[in-house]
């Protein structure tokens, strides 16, 4: 569920809210780093929270994500543009978090193109 919140200093910012398995979050789609599957789980890492542990999949997230400039670069990755420190020339993502996230050969392209845009 997106929502937009105003506040009178800052402009209007949209969150996310996600329900775990014992507490709810609200993110701020700006926040989240990256988010990795695992089966039919996600891990949601954020600058601002520990790991979460949701259990929904990452094609979930992936739709609700996308006018945020998110980007699926493998089968069980999902980055924020924002957030890639760089890429090196044998296929990986580093991101701000010191992460390293394999890029898959189909998607190679179409990673290229979308994170150098």
């Amino acid at each position: 569920m997106i929502k937009n919140e105003t506040s009178a200093v800052n402009p209007p910012a949209r969150t996310i809210s996600i329900r775990g398995n014992k507490s709810s979050y609200k993110l701020y789609p700006g926040n989240i780093i990256r988010l990795q599957s695992n089966s039919n789980y996600t891990f949601i890492y954020s600058d601002t929270h520990r790991p979460i542990l949701i259990a929904r999949i990452l094609k979930d997230y992936e739709q609700m994500l996308r006018s945020f400039d998110f980007i699926r670069i493998s089968r069980g990755s999902l980055v924020n543009k924002k957030h890639i420190d760089r890429m090196t020339a044998d296929g990986y993502i580093i991101m701000d978090d010191q992460s390293h996230l394999k890029i898959s050969r189909r998607k190679m392209s179409a990673v290229k193109r979308l994170v150098l845009a």
